[in-house]
């Protein structure tokens, strides 16, 4: 008999060990002795990180799903399912990142973030705070309390952007599987996606 080894080429894992720090060093913040002042920001970072979870493990599913071997060929319609929700899955998971930090942050330097006892402020989060650099935005406190995690936003920009604009659902309504191409790869690749 044939000794077959596992395809893993289309297994998805995140490296959570630094998600995970994050997630101790807010618990470790919380305590009384810390930054454990009268509010519940420790309640919206949780928030924040059961988002995450949720959304990792929706993008995990339905990453499986795009690449599941199936007894007969599958069309574009098919397909646009799980591509749809593992973009959805990515951008939501960059957004409620943003919100856990933004509770973090906010914990230790409540002018430099946005406010989490204001609903109008809380729905302002969004990846793009992190390089956005106007004096209105809360840039300032990524750059002074989370400086090595906006250096690796800005220096991916052009990915992050990307992946937000694929989930843009306005724009989503106006391309359609055939005969488009997935937006913007063109100039990566050089070629379209989909005939």
């Amino acid at each position: 008999m044939p000794n077959y080894k596992p395809i893993t080429d289309f297994d998805l894992t995140f490296d959570l060990l630094g998600f995970n720090r994050l997630h101790d060093f807010a618990f470790l913040a919380m305590q009384d002795y810390n930054l454990n002042h009268k509010s519940d920001w420790y309640g919206h970072f949780r928030n924040g990180e059961r988002g995450l979870q949720a959304r990792l493990f929706g993008v995990t599913k339905h990453y499986g799903e795009l690449h599941s071997w199936k007894p007969s060929k599958r069309d574009a319609e098919e397909m646009d399912y799980p591509l749809a929700s593992i973009l959805f899955g990515m951008d939501s998971a960059m957004e409620c990142y943003f919100y856990m930090l933004n509770a973090l942050g906010w914990a230790a330097k409540p002018d430099w973030f946005a406010d989490i006892s204001n609903d109008k402020s809380l729905r302002a989060i969004k990846p793009a705070n992190i390089w956005d650099m106007t004096t209105e935005s809360p840039a300032a406190g990524y750059a002074a309390v989370f400086p090595a995690v906006q250096k690796l936003w800005q220096n991916n920009r052009w990915l992050i952007e990307f992946l937000i604009d694929q989930r843009d659902v306005s724009k989503h309504r106006h391309a359609t599987i055939h005969g488009s191409a997935l937006r913007s790869l063109d100039w990566y690749y050089g070629t379209q996606i989909f005939d």
